[in-house]
């Protein structure tokens, strides 16, 4: 596996840096926010760039989950969207 950073575009053409640390963001039904931290990028056998994140489920304030996934980088960027500096999701 081989670790890095890239910048992909997402829907729409968007820019978004897919670095290790960063943050992710979708809003659920029922107003449950789910916030992904990227922990580790890599390519799997058939050279497919993947994200390796954290994934916290929150309803308020209120941590519902909390897991490791993986997904490739085209289905994460389609998935969530990048969080700004003051953890709003940029869409």
């Amino acid at each position: 596996m081989q670790f890095y950073s890239r910048t992909e575009k997402g829907p729409g053409g968007a820019q978004a840096a897919v670095e290790v640390g960063n943050y992710f963001q979708r809003v659920q039904v029922l107003n449950v926010t789910e916030t992904a931290k990227i922990v580790g990028l890599c390519n799997d056998y058939y050279g497919v760039p993947h994200v390796q994140f954290t994934l916290t489920s929150r309803l308020g304030p209120k941590i519902m989950d909390c897991e490791n996934r993986m997904l490739a980088v085209e289905v994460f960027l389609e998935t969530y969207r990048p969080v700004d500096g003051n953890g709003r999701s940029d869409h």
